[in-house]
């Protein structure tokens, strides 16, 4: 076998431009099947970094709604086996319908992705991404904060002091990885509002297993503070936020579905 190693290498090294050729053709087929590998495990895969991700279920609506003025979706969704275009986000009253009719699932969250906002800290300005949802977000998904704490129930109060958390990579990149930011205030949208947690690493969010995850977090009651001049949380034909619910012990999806 060594012999035949060595009469492979002095082959090689003899003809040059075949090796190369050889060496980057290798290159190129591992680059794409790990490329193809990470998609696949990401968005098929790997399951999402919470606890019971499996016992959790993703509100969906297909066909016609005529009760839709305003709306904004995130993602693909395939159409249905009726051909049907499939929809995953609903309005905040539709949100709050959901939670007073329940009766398959212990619990029910409404979030969504906000784009981009204006951060400052220390006066310093920059752009981050952000992210809104229910008080319950992180308490039903499991997930604890890698430092401080996560945003509660009662922080999503129109009445509650304003808080947001960020990611672990923003910490890194934007405060150097600083213990101290716990309690410091940012202006977000020119909203002054408190530091309270930094999210785990592992962390990235309900919409894939691998992601980038959005830089600060805020509780939905601050949505009309932040984006001013929207009130897209009194309007019921407004669809905008994703719903997520986790099922009862002894309770299957297709009971939800019904």
């Amino acid at each position: 076998m060594f012999r035949d190693l060595r009469l492979g290498m002095r082959t090689l090294l003899q003809a040059k431009g075949w090796t190369i050729v050889v060496v980057v053709s290798l290159a190129l087929g591992i680059g794409a099947n790990t490329a193809l590998f990470s998609a696949v495990n990401g968005l098929l895969l790997k399951k999402l970094p919470v606890k019971d991700a499996d016992v959790l279920v993703r509100l969906r609506y297909a066909g016609r709604n005529d009760m839709v003025t305003n709306s904004s979706g995130y993602g693909f969704l395939a159409k249905d086996s009726m051909g049907r275009d499939v929809r995953a986000t609903f309005s905040y009253p539709m949100y709050q319908q959901f939670v007073a009719d329940n009766r398959t699932l212990s619990d029910l969250f409404a979030c969504a992705p906000i784009g981009q906002v204006n951060v400052v800290v220390d006066g310093q300005a920059d752009i981050a991404r952000a992210f809104i949802s229910t008080g319950n977000y992180y308490r039903m998904l499991g997930v604890a904060a890698r430092l401080g704490r996560t945003i509660l129930p009662e922080d999503d109060r129109p009445a509650a002091p304003p808080v947001a958390v960020i990611s672990h990579r923003y910490w890194r990149s934007r405060f150097g990885g600083e213990p101290g930011v716990i309690g410091k205030v940012v202006q977000i949208n020119n909203v002054p509002a408190t530091l309270v947690g930094v999210l785990p690493a592992e962390f990235t969010g309900v919409q894939v297993a691998v992601a980038e995850p959005p830089d600060v977090a805020i509780p939905l009651a601050l949505d009309p503070q932040i984006n001013p001049g929207e009130q897209r949380l009194s309007e019921p034909t407004y669809w905008w936020l994703q719903v997520m619910g986790r099922l009862k012990p002894g309770v299957a999806a297709e009971q939800v579905h019904a």
